[in-house]
């Protein structure tokens, strides 16, 4: 079926400005700032025991293939951002059931919903409806950034000397914010969330935020990757889901959502031009080599030279069965800034397959434009 977005977010004509001004350049590297420094070097001092945050709590899943593990190189400089926030979370809904979906009927989504702050009920009912992907699609994958958690998970004050990012609140103003388990449960979606920071200080409610898969079949084999640690904790989160092909055949695909970082500590700030996100996506990279089928989508903070990044290129060359790589702007920034491409998806599909994705044209509410994919037989050459 034809995959008919809504319009692609406008271009801008009349002013270009150059890949990095130092305008811009200013208001990214202050952006988001930890409340206490990062370490210059925060791979040293290896934590043996098992951190609260490593953790995982989930209702109504008992299976071992639904249980969490890690793959990262833990330290107290993790450990110090941990002790801000709750575990990792499994949701299953009432209705769960161990069924495979055709592969060419999934739709796939990836959004940062800026804290929490999106409409993304509305965007869930878009795709469930058609509006999304040209036809209804109940059946589907959103892979969701900067979600946020409110509740009681979340420790009621971090503890002293922990670290905590800055709060990212809506973007729009009186916008009640989307707690990614309520999200959850209304909606009758598998989750599987994993939090990077804390949302706030002392001061603030009491909220983690980090990466989540939504899913309306269910997620096993439950994975979160700590990213080389630069100036913020990052995680990436990966879940398998049981699919068939055309002919009937099994396959299972790889889900990895991850959010790379938008500046390094400023010790070693020069890497914020796009060797500390290369590490980071060559890090993931090297978690899923192999033949197996993976989707991997996210807020790849590509801010210096979008598309361009190496970041990019290290992604698209582990996973390169889309017919096109995001050029489009996917961050809504003001009139006198350049387009912005953040925001990718990128696929290593069976024999036959590729994958099509455009940029929607509705932020619902976030800073960010979704990104939306259909899978589909390789046109013949």
């Amino acid at each position: 079926m034809q995959f008919s977005p809504p319009s692609a977010p406008r271009t801008r004509g009349a002013l270009r400005l150059p890949p990095m001004p130092a305008l811009l350049g200013a208001a990214l590297l202050a952006a988001q700032g930890p409340t206490t420094a990062s370490p210059s070097r925060p791979d040293a001092a290896p934590v043996i025991e098992v951190h609260p945050c490593r953790q995982l709590r989930a209702d109504r899943t008992t299976a071992p293939e639904r249980q969490l593990t890690w793959s990262s190189r833990w330290s107290t400089a993790h450990a110090s951002w941990c002790d801000a926030v709750g575990p990792a979370l499994g949701h299953r809904p009432e209705s769960d059931g161990a069924r495979e979906v055709a592969l060419e009927e999934l739709a796939i989504v990836s959004w940062n919903m800026q804290g929490g702050g999106g409409d993304i009920d509305s965007l869930i009912r878009d795709i469930r409806r058609g509006r999304v992907h040209g036809a209804p699609r109940p059946d589907f994958v959103l892979l969701v950034q900067e979600a946020v958690r409110t509740g009681g998970d979340v420790p009621e004050r971090p503890v002293a000397g922990s670290k905590v990012g800055k709060r990212v609140a809506p973007g729009v103003q009186g916008r009640r914010r989307q707690s990614i388990d309520e999200v959850a449960r209304r909606n009758g979606l598998h989750l599987f969330y994993v939090p990077s920071v804390r949302n706030g200080g002392a001061a603030d409610p009491a909220e983690d935020r980090g990466n989540a898969i939504l899913s309306s079949v269910p997620l096993d084999d439950l994975e979160a990757i700590e990213l080389p640690l630069e100036r913020e904790r990052r995680v990436a989160v990966a879940a398998r889901i049981r699919t068939r092909s055309a002919a009937g055949d099994p396959v299972a695909v790889q889900l990895v959502n991850l959010h790379l970082d938008l500046r390094s500590s400023w010790g070693r700030v020069h890497r914020s031009l796009g060797a500390a996100r290369a590490e980071q996506a060559r890090s993931t990279v090297e978690r899923f080599t192999g033949d197996s089928v993976v989707v991997v989508g996210g807020d790849l903070n590509t801010w210096f030279r979008g598309h361009r990044e190496d970041a990019v290129r290290i992604l698209r060359e582990a996973f390169p069965h889309a017919d096109t790589v995001t050029t489009t702007r996917t961050l809504s920034t003001p009139a006198f800034l350049p387009d912005l491409t953040l925001d990718h998806l990128f696929f290593r599909l069976p024999g036959g397959m590729s994958a099509t994705h455009a940029v929607l044209g509705d932020r619902y509410g976030s800073d960010h434009y979704p990104v939306a994919a259909q899978l589909r037989p390789r046109a013949l050459r």
